[in-house]
């Protein structure tokens, strides 16, 4: 089996073919193109880039080797449909804040009406982006007849199918009483569906389901065949979850990379009584999708503040990561009394609030490396305060963490492993989006949906099987568990 995979990023697209084992071929990697700094999405644009991507996949390959299933991830965001099915205006990705003034309004008619919508609210989800629409865009606005996510469009041009999946479906926030309370009751997509709710995104599909084939005028442009198969797909954050392993038993699964994204499975009939336990402070900052599998199963969890950024950030500022000068590896734990919050976009899980990132107790004693270790030590006391904080979700066994995603430098992965309260592990495919989705259409394949869920089921378990455990350092365990104790309720007391 040949399965092509497609990864749009907000700076880099991806490609690879895999195998039913998850092994993929050579990477082929673009910088993407129709996507704006701003996070406007030139829609065209980005289109001509994708068929230019899978064009340059293939030519790695055999010409005989045609990919068996496709499936494409992209960043999360949002494009706006008219009755034909074209778009009105550009796209929005994740990072667009137009919509930025709409949230508290938003936040405000959840709380009249009573209801819960299963995530903080911020200006990357649909209510607030139509809300801004109406005011400031009121002519774009009445033409809207449909919202996708933007590997929804894609996968739209592809087959011709409109979709969309369980965890954009979700993550949109668009409950109808809130809506009609911020929009109206008449707004222009007043169009129901069998259910007799407002049908503004497509009815959700799992993201392993096979949704379309690949349409002629697609084929002749990427030189495929058409009518391959084509998934329904979802958004990267939520691809590479899944290629981290969740849905193994007893796993959080971590995407670490410009932030850390940690998520574990439980059974949504026991949610209720499992919340809980969970700590106040964590459970303000949870979400929870739909999982992919069955009908009773949630993905609860939440995405730090800038973790992988903020490193960035600290060693370009000090120079602490240039050759000749101390390493942060050299600093004793503790960072010599520095304490960081590292949220440069704002503390997010699991201390959730607008509170910036900080840098306490600095002096003309401490240097570049003192910092950058000082900021390392923050992510990780924050990773290990989100894990602590999702414990109670998980079954009373053998509890692990896989991690995917960029960040993934040994050294810090050691000292995740020697503050995480558990067994701390790294997949072994670093292209988690990449791979999740190789999973979905390896599982699409299936005869049913309940083979389709009992393939994906296994191929998560395999994955978290394969990850290499990173050993802790034992001589500064009970240190860091003091320090990270002493960290979150300095945290407390900020945010």
């Amino acid at each position: 089996m040949r399965v092509l995979t497609v990864d749009v990023g907000t700076s880099r697209g991806k490609a690879a073919l895999y195998d039913d084992q998850l092994h993929a071929n050579q990477l082929v990697s673009l910088p993407t193109e129709g996507v704006l700094p701003d996070g406007a999405v030139d829609l065209a644009r980005l289109l001509r880039f994708v068929f230019q991507l899978i064009r340059a996949a293939m030519d790695t390959v055999n010409a005989d080797a045609s990919p068996d299933v496709i499936a494409v991830t992209t960043i999360y965001g949002h494009v706006f449909l008219d009755a034909d099915y074209q778009p009105v205006g550009s796209g929005l990705a994740w990072n667009h804040n137009g919509a930025v003034d709409y949230v508290e309004s938003v936040t405000e008619a959840y709380a009249h009406v009573g209801a819960d919508p299963g995530r903080p609210i911020g200006a990357e989800h649909l209510a607030p982006r139509l809300l801004w629409l109406m005011h400031e865009f009121p002519g774009l606005f009445q033409r809207i007849q449909w919202v996708t996510g933007i590997k929804d469009y894609l996968v739209w041009a592809l087959t011709g199918v409109l979709c969309t999946d369980y965890s954009q479906h979700d993550y949109a926030v668009l409950d109808e009483a809130v809506a009609t309370r911020v929009i109206g009751s008449h707004p222009p997509w007043r169009r129901r569906d069998a259910a007799g709710a407002t049908a503004l995104l497509p009815a959700p599909e799992a993201a392993h389901r096979v949704v379309g084939t690949l349409q002629p005028s697609v084929a002749a442009a990427t030189n495929l065949t058409e009518g391959i198969p084509v998934v329904c797909g979802t958004s990267d954050g939520s691809a590479a979850m899944y290629g981290t392993g969740v849905l193994a038993s007893s796993t959080i699964g971590a995407v670490t990379g410009s932030t850390d994204v940690l998520m574990t499975c439980v059974a949504q009939h026991s949610w209720n009584e499992l919340r809980e336990d969970v700590p106040v402070h964590t459970l303000a900052g949870l979400s929870r999708n739909r999982a992919m599998v069955g009908d009773d199963r949630l993905l609860v969890g939440g995405s730090t503040g800038t973790s992988g950024a903020a490193i960035r950030w600290v060693d370009e500022l000090t120079g602490s990561d240039r050759v000749g000068l101390r390493p942060w590896t050299a600093v004793d734990p503790g960072s010599d009394g520095l304490f960081v919050a590292p949220g440069l976009s704002g503390e997010r899980a699991p201390f959730f609030t607008g509170a910036s990132a900080q840098i306490r107790g600095i002096t003309s004693n401490h240097d570049g490396a003192a910092i950058a270790r000082a900021v390392r030590e923050a992510v990780c006391y924050r990773f290990a305060a989100m894990v602590s904080g999702l414990a109670p979700l998980w079954a009373q066994t053998h509890r692990r963490v896989v991690a995917g995603g960029g960040q993934s430098d040994p050294t810090l992965d050691r000292l995740r492993a020697t503050v995480t309260p558990c067994e701390f592990a790294r997949a072994d495919d670093p292209q988690s989006s990449l791979r999740g989705s190789a999973m979905f259409a390896v599982a699409a394949l299936e005869s049913d949906r309940r083979a389709a869920d009992a393939a994906l089921i296994d191929l998560s378990q395999a994955v978290a099987n394969q990850a290499t455990l990173v050993s802790p350092d034992p001589a500064q365990v009970d240190r860091y568990r003091k320090l990270t104790g002493d960290w979150i309720i300095r945290m407390r007391e900020l945010t």
